[in-house]
């Protein structure tokens, strides 16, 4: 009987491999377009996470700029124009890194005040802000003008803030232009690979900065039919990606934009952020991967015919594997250091042992070390006996697993002062802490800017003196430090004489300048350590320690005398004499307070008033 004849073994492994070789060309072809997808989300989470950067430090920039323009419109009252008006707003732009130039502007554009002294005098009445603003009159409104170049050769954004005159009607708007210098560096910081192109477009498509800088290309307007900026716009969506053919530069690219619209801040046209990337070098590792894998499969399909297939095949995977993985650590290290290096801040890990095993760029400049200086440093070498003890309380409890959070001053190497705020943060592995890393901002900037904000609530802006609640807390100390010491103490109260007459006949600002001259009299007649305020209008007053009666009345004979004498020249030519009244009072009882003092003395200061006026008047009970 016939038997059918089996198949040839042979002939069975060549159909097993044809399945083979079909299961893993379909897997590869699987693998391509999935990390293609993959890749694709990725650099889409990462253009957008770099967009969102920049787009919120242009919406915090907007909404100081917007309180600014707010503050200088509230204050202009009380400023009036001049020299005052022009201090005023330097110390404004000196303020804010973000702004180039504060301006202020009459219902004709005519500059009334500026923190440039080059735009003095000028008409921006043609500008197409001004009349922008003009038509719209609405106060509320930031208005965002697109990039122009100024009268100064600076290409830049003018903001503006209608001003308005008591009916409501238009009265010129307060203004400021953006400093391109300053955004320019924050564009720099998120170009995470060299391709990577940052930009920072007006709403009317025109590109108001950047980077790389493209020469003449950096100011064309966007806004044509189709390209991507027009998209976005158009779209209504807060941020998108689109990939395809850029306008801007005619080669293909990914591209993340984001509108600058910060909640709460009514703009007439937001600002777009713009990040994009070659789409070709997105995907050049994938593309050089997808080459390998189809060598590797052609190799391995040759090496199966030769009996080595499948031995091949599992070695070839292993090592593509091993390369792949130690690529991409090394890839996600260099990653991090990149963006550890552009953070505003310092950035270090320390192991339990207290060595060190990372740092960036600016822990290394700031403590004056080299990358292979600070490699497995000791922190007592680094810091020295004196900050390392202070330190160390807090590296403990950080160790312990407690997340440290202080405030420090310190002397960097070159020998200037600087403040810091550090964070430690534990690095756990379980219950054990491992180490932890150290996150220092360099807040000095902000400290001295606190110090001077200090100062100057302290002081009367017009006269120079105390105002009234600095001076009622220094009298309250001075009265403290009598009563535990001992020692007389005396008040003066003095009020000009018939000073609304002064400004009813000459003007406010005359009066001011009377009151200057006052202000400058009073501190010639008292001491260094006698405290002067100014409590409110034409009244002043001052307190003398270790001054009794008889002495205070030698003061306040003084003071009297001087302003006398004084005559006070006003910008017109004209010239004014002024007197004063002053009460004096004591410290007359152990449970005085500044209140009863100064009101025994405002009593006496009446009495001046009702007598005559130019002339000293005690406190009831006190030796004439």
């Amino acid at each position: 009987m016939q038997t059918r004849t089996k198949p040839a073994p042979l002939i069975a492994h060549w159909l097993i491999l044809s399945a083979a070789l079909l299961v893993l060309g379909a897997a590869g072809i699987f693998y391509f377009f999935e990390e293609q997808h993959r890749t694709q989300e990725r650099e889409e989470e990462r253009l957008l996470a770099q967009a969102r950067v920049v787009q919120e430090n242009v919406g915090q920039n907007l909404a100081a700029v917007d309180a600014a323009l707010v503050d200088v419109r509230n204050q202009l009252p009380t400023l009036g124009a001049g020299r005052e008006l022009d201090l005023y707003l330097k110390t404004l732009t000196d303020a804010m890194p973000a702004i180039r130039t504060v301006a202020v502007l009459d219902a004709q554009g005519n500059v009334t005040g500026a923190s440039r002294k080059e735009l003095a005098n000028q008409n921006m009445r043609q500008r197409a802000f001004f009349d922008e603003a003009r038509r719209s009159r609405d106060p509320d409104i930031l208005f965002v003008s697109p990039p122009f170049r100024t009268s100064l050769d600076v290409y830049t954004i003018v903001v503006t803030k209608v001003l308005a005159d008591v009916r409501g009607g238009f009265a010129g708007l307060v203004l400021a232009t953006l400093d391109p210098n300053y955004f320019a560096p924050l564009l720099e910081s998120i170009r995470y690979t060299p391709d990577t192109m940052t930009s920072i477009v007006h709403w009317s498509g025109t590109r108001f900065l950047v980077r790389p800088d493209q020469g003449n290309t950096a100011t064309m307007n966007l806004r044509q039919p189709g390209t991507f900026f027009t998209v976005h716009r158009e779209g209504g969506r807060a941020a998108t990606v689109y990939s395809g053919r850029v306008y801007a530069t005619g080669d293909e690219r990914m591209i993340a934009q984001r509108t600058v619209m910060p909640a709460g801040l009514k703009l007439d046209q937001p600002m777009v952020v713009a990040v994009s990337r070659r789409l070709d070098l997105i995907y050049a590792t994938l593309y050089r991967d997808i080459r390998i894998l189809s060598a590797l499969y052609g190799a391995m399909a040759l090496l199966s015919i030769a009996g080595l297939y499948a031995y091949q095949r599992k070695h070839l995977e292993s090592a593509a594997r091993e390369a792949e993985a130690f690529r991409v650590v090394a890839a996600n290290e260099r990653f991090m250091k990149m963006i550890a290096d552009h953070l505003p801040g310092m950035v270090a890990y320390w192991t339990d042992e207290l060595r060190c095993r990372f740092s960036n760029a600016a822990y290394l400049e700031w403590f004056g070390k080299t990358p292979e200086q600070m490699r497995d440093i000791r922190i007592q070498d680094l810091m020295g006996p004196e900050l390392f003890a202070k330190n160390e309380p807090y590296m403990r409890a950080a160790l312990r697993g407690e997340p440290q959070l202080f405030e420090r001053t310190l002397t960097k190497p070159d020998g200037s002062i600087g403040h810091t705020l550090a964070q430690y943060i534990p690095d756990k592995d379980g219950d054990r802490v491992k180490g932890f890393v150290v996150l220092v901002s360099d807040v000095t900037k902000l400290k001295q800017a606190e110090l001077e904000l200090e100062r100057l609530a302290q002081t009367d802006f017009l006269t120079g003196v105390a105002n009234r609640r600095q001076f009622l807390l220094l009298a309250g100390q001075e009265l403290s430090h009598a009563a535990r010491y001992g020692g007389p103490l005396s008040v003066l109260m003095v009020d000009i004489d018939h000073f609304k007459k002064i400004n009813d006949t000459y003007g406010h600002k005359s009066g001011d300048i009377v009151l200057q001259t006052f202000a400058a009299l009073f501190r010639n007649a008292t001491r260094a350590v006698d405290v002067i305020g100014r409590l409110g209008g034409e009244e002043f007053a001052a307190v003398l320690p270790q001054t009794d009666g008889e002495r205070a009345r030698e003061v306040a004979t003084r003071l009297l005398e001087a302003v006398s004498s004084a005559e006070v020249r006003l910008d017109d030519g004209r010239t004014v004499r002024f007197t004063v009244s002053i009460g004096l009072a004591s410290r007359a009882r152990p449970d005085d307070t500044i209140d009863s003092m100064l009101g025994r003395a405002d009593a006496a200061l009446y009495e001046a008033k009702n007598t005559g006026r130019n002339r000293i008047c005690a406190a009831e009970g006190m030796r004439e």
